[in-house]
């Protein structure tokens, strides 16, 4: 459903003129009755406070016209206030000249008098006399007189920009405005106050706050009817006496004409006529307004109700309709927002014409300044539906919609005892850090971007967060020196134990719990420390991430599970690995703070497992475009299930969302085959009782194609191969191995996933300035569900310059060690005196885990003697699949300037884009190579290296060093790399970007 109306309102721009210095012209015996021993300040300032405005204004005190005039000229005042005794001249003398010589300041009056307040309130607006007030001591009328001078001068501003509302109150007595005033802007100021729960951060209640409704004064008939024809459009409600000033006399019957004239333009607005003369009760209940008696001692009460009842100022009271002569009789009532959607889905069939007729929910969203809404519901007649229920889901639905909408993109600072019930909440008042705040910034995005339009019917989002804030890991550390015993810890297993020996603090244990009341879906916990998916110090993959199924029969048992996968990802900070990665990349291990992400877990439930359909990681830039593809066109890996597969490196599909039907790895069927996805990762929802402790994956299980098959999440993704004729078929209706193919998405277009992903990465590229990752999910359509595409996470990607570029047509071919076709990087990396390599040549990929562990262990020695090297090996560097090439993790290969990839003959295996281990590695600007067996512009001195004696030799790895550093230059423009030994006297220009 779409709202009417801007998204948002001007908020931002409502009340631009403030009342922030107040002159004060009054006599020393004026200011001492007012001040009462100096308080009148500070009370201005605690009810400030009390209502939580914005910062009260600041007072100066004269005492004589003269240096009043002094101080107008030195200085400009936001409103002069004086008392009846100023030296030197009366107060309208004083209200004349100020507004000749200064017409933009107004000019207020408070007395103590009540004969003064009534004479100088009749001659004092012609002579430049704004308002007139009886001083009463109730320090609530100071709030009403500086909000009143604000909403006289902000009215016209504030109506237009931002549909504010207006409650227009026509009395000429200043002892009873003087009373009316504090009540109508104690109930609008604690209306809004009370709204401050349900807003979603500080910047909408600040905002909010200022599109409350305006309330103006006027003191005759011609005063309110000009007000009125003014704001006719904008009017919430209006309070009358019956007899005062028309055509400049005293009129007992204004009050009538008056409501007559309201009436004829708005037949639905409240009204509340005012009389000292009871018998005009009668005349009211015939003109269908509301009537309170000014001699009842009950009258401030009766119009403290009228503005909670009527103008919607309280909960939204649903009502049955009343019998004749009967008063209403209640059915329910809506405190909030959310309150009043459910409250419509039950309420009555008669209650809710009864409402519909009248305004009252139009009325009700007016008064809390949720104008989109307001404005979508009020044109709409009870009459204009065929039926209550028919109202009933127009009302749901536009309720539901805007609740969605309005909270979507935003960050909801969490209060105990708020609402969690958002989008993105964050707990805590510290950074959200790197990873969430990436995850809000898509949140934002997509709200403000129209690409919902592009996609109909599809939901585009970021998954439901929750973020708990670095303020909470400060104090858990600071607990008990904890953060000093972690660091002093003999290995990771006792910094686990210290971990989570320590209890969550009260605090957020209680916020969590009330987290997990309302939260019932598989949650990822997801680490996110300050330094994390930032551009140039990833550390991508370096913490964990917990899955849980959430799902545990009571809610101790599932806050235990989450307690201990937080207090796990605290710990992580402290690991030998974190430790060793953030001393190498000059990070201080002190300064690293780590937030948790609660994310909701995308997928559906089959059986006893938790699955998206697919998952994938999408890149802006392709660092190896083949055929017809640009880098800038971007490349994308999918794979069944959850996208942990592609992160570990294991097969998956890659493809260019800019050109889905070429797919360069699959030559022919005998390749899709060989080359696809073989199993998937699923939530095992039968692990509910397991807790994470060392394994951050324990919860997740690798399966067969076939249980996706029996599941029924294979058939829109798999192809068939038929060997009888050697043909691959788009269907699994046929009987033959399964190849996922995704040709039902990419080539059936069953999910328009190719341009989706194109159009995401260049909303990324363009709100980050650089080329972007992402991490994404899906969800196809299930009948029950529309489809869902959800961005999980978002990172810069580190792409060469091009004013830093190598030509290395000027680089001398003698020398040279390794040449390839498809380089990484970009400039010069210098001093590379060490080789560390495994012999390609007939390689067994069964010995691949065995080898990544020798890597490790020449890497740790290299690393602590701060020498980087050059790095080669068959396959693919970082995969988790041993099959596949060397399945080594990042702190293992970390003290490599040059990485080299292997592809051997007859095995084509693609390159590590999308994996954790590949983002690092451009992150921090180390050099990839990959050497093509086939290809006959590709070089690998084998036999040099061979030739030099070993440092250290196991198996087929070897460790030499050379007798002359060599230099590795990369050209990021053709992506071509040498590594060769520079010629005498030159050591090569180390380049940016390299």
């Amino acid at each position: 459903m779409t709202l009417t109306g801007p998204r948002p309102f001007g908020y931002h721009s409502l009340m631009p003129f403030l009342v922030k210095d107040i002159l004060l012209v009054a006599s020393p015996y004026d200011r001492f009755i007012l001040e009462e021993d100096g308080r009148f300040a500070d009370r201005l300032l605690s009810q400030y406070a009390e209502m939580d405005l914005s910062t009260p204004p600041r007072f100066d005190h004269v005492s004589t016209a003269g240096e009043a005039f002094e101080r107008l000229d030195r200085q400009s005042y936001d409103l002069v206030l004086t008392t009846p005794h100023c030296a030197g001249l009366t107060p309208l003398q004083l209200a004349g000249r100020i507004s000749r010589s200064h017409p933009d300041t107004p000019v207020a009056m408070l007395t103590y008098d009540r004969s003064d307040a009534q004479v100088y309130s009749q001659q004092g607006r012609s002579q430049g006399l704004d308002q007139v007030f009886l001083w009463t001591g109730d320090p609530k009328l100071l709030v009403a007189l500086v909000k009143s001078v604000e909403d006289q001068r902000n009215a016209d501003h504030d109506t237009h920009e931002g549909n504010v509302r207006v409650i227009l109150l026509v009395e000429d007595s200043p002892s009873f405005y003087s009373s009316y005033l504090p009540i109508i802007y104690s109930e609008v100021l604690g209306q809004v106050k009370s709204l401050l729960a349900e807003r979603i951060n500080e910047r909408d209640r600040h905002q909010r706050m200022r599109a409350r409704p305006k309330i103006l004064l006027a003191r005759n008939y011609e005063e309110g009817a000009e007000l009125f024809e003014r704001y006719h459009k904008y009017l919430l409600g209006t309070i009358c006496d019956m007899r005062f000033p028309r055509r400049g006399e005293p009129d007992d019957r204004a009050g009538l004409e008056y409501i007559r004239l309201v009436r004829g333009r708005q037949p639905d607005v409240p009204v509340l006529l005012q009389s000292s003369q009871s018998e005009n009760r009668e005349l009211a209940a015939r003109m269908r307004v509301h009537f309170a008696d000014k001699n009842s001692p009950d009258l401030l009460r009766y119009l403290r109700n009228f503005m909670r009842s009527d103008l919607g100022f309280g909960p939204f009271v649903f009502n049955l309709p009343p019998a004749d002569g009967e008063p209403p009789v209640e059915f329910g009532r809506a405190e909030n927002m959310r309150e009043m959607l459910e409250a419509l889905r039950k309420v009555p069939s008669e209650s809710l014409r009864y409402h519909g007729e009248r305004n009252h929910i139009s009325n009700w969203l007016m008064a809390r300044s949720e104008f989109a809404l307001a404005l979508e519901v009020r044109p709409r007649r009870v009459s204009d539906f065929g039926s209550e229920d028919a109202l009933r889901d127009y009302l749901v639905r536009a309720f539901a919609a805007f609740l969605e909408r309005r909270q979507r993109g935003e960050i909801t600072e969490y209060r105990r005892g708020g609402d969690l019930d958002r989008d993105f909440v964050r707990l805590g008042s510290g950074s959200m850090g790197g990873k969430a705040r990436s995850i809000a910034f898509v949140s934002y995005q997509l709200a403000e971007d129209p690409i919902h339009e592009d996609f109909p019917g599809i939901r585009i989002a970021a998954p439901r967060t929750a973020v708990v804030c670095t303020d909470w890991f400060d104090r858990f550390c600071e607990r008990d020196v904890l953060k000093e015993r972690a660091l002093a810890a003999e290995d990771d297993a006792e910094v686990v134990r210290l971990f989570l020996e320590h209890r969550l603090d009260p605090e957020l244990a209680a916020d969590l719990r009330a987290f997990l009341d309302r939260v019932h879906y598989p949650l990822a916990v997801r680490s996110s420390s300050l330094h994390e998916d930032s551009e140039f110090q990833p550390l991508a993959g370096l913490y964990q991430t917990w899955m849980l199924p959430n799902d545990a029969p009571s809610l101790d048992q599932r806050f235990e599970q989450l307690s201990r996968a937080i207090r796990r990802i605290y710990a992580s900070v402290f690991t030998s690995d974190a430790r060793r990665y953030l001393e190498a990349n000059g990070l201080r291990h002190e300064e690293e703070k780590m937030a948790v992400v609660l994310q909701r877990l995308v997928g559906r439930r089959h059986g006893d497992r938790f699955y998206p359909d697919f998952a994938g990681v999408a890149q802006s830039h392709n660092f190896y475009p083949v055929g017809y593809m640009q880098p800038e066109d971007g490349i994308a890996s999918v794979a069944l299930g959850f996208g942990q597969a592609i992160v570990e490196g294991r097969r998956a599909l890659r493809f260019c969302p800019r050109h889905p039907h070429l797919l360069p790895q699959v030559a022919g069927p005998a390749d899709a085959l060989r080359l696809s996805q073989r199993h998937f990762y699923a939530l095992d929802l039968s692990s509910q009782g397991r807790h994470p402790d060392f394994d951050d994956h324990a919860n997740l299980e690798l399966l067969d194609l076939e249980v996706a098959e029996a599941d029924g999440t294979l058939d829109p993704l798999a192809s068939t191969y038929v060997p009888e004729n050697d043909t691959v078929y788009d269907t699994i209706h046929r009987p033959g191995p399964r190849i996922v193919s995704f040709a039902g998405v990419l080539k059936h277009e069953r999910f328009p996933l190719a341009k989706a992903l194109d159009r995401l990465l260049e909303l990324w590229r363009r709100g980050m300035g650089t080329e972007v990752e992402m991490e994404f999910a899906v969800s196809l359509a299930d009948g029950a569900h529309p489809p869902e595409l959800a961005v999980l996470q978002l990172r810069p990607l580190v792409v060469a310059a091009d004013e830093a570029m190598v030509d290395l047509d000027q680089v001398a071919a003698s020398g040279e060690v390794l040449v390839s076709g498809s380089a990484l990087g970009n400039g010069v990396i210098k001093d590379l005196r060490h080789v560390v390599y495994i012999d390609p040549r007939g390689y067994d990929f069964s010995n691949s885990t065995e080898l990544a562990g020798l890597v490790g262990r020449v890497n740790h020695q290299l690393a602590a003697r701060h020498e980087g090297y050059v790095l080669i090996g068959p396959g693919r560097w970082g995969t988790a699949d041993p099959w596949l090439g060397l399945p080594v993790a990042w702190r293992q290969v970390s003290s490599a300037r040059v990485i080299v990839e292997v592809e051997q003959l007859n095995s084509h295996i693609d390159p590590s884009q999308g994996t954790h281990f590949f983002h690092n590695l451009t992150a921090l600007r180390t050099g990839y190579f990959t050497v093509d067996a086939a290809s006959a512009d590709d070089l690998l001195d084998l036999g040099f290296l061979d030739s030099l004696p070993a440092v250290f030799e196991d198996k087929r790895l070897r460790h030499v060093t050379l007798p002359r550093p060599v230099t590795a230059y990369i050209d990021g423009r053709s992506r071509r790399g040498v590594v060769v030994a520079p010629p005498d006297g030159e050591d090569g220009e180390a380049l940016a970007g390299a």
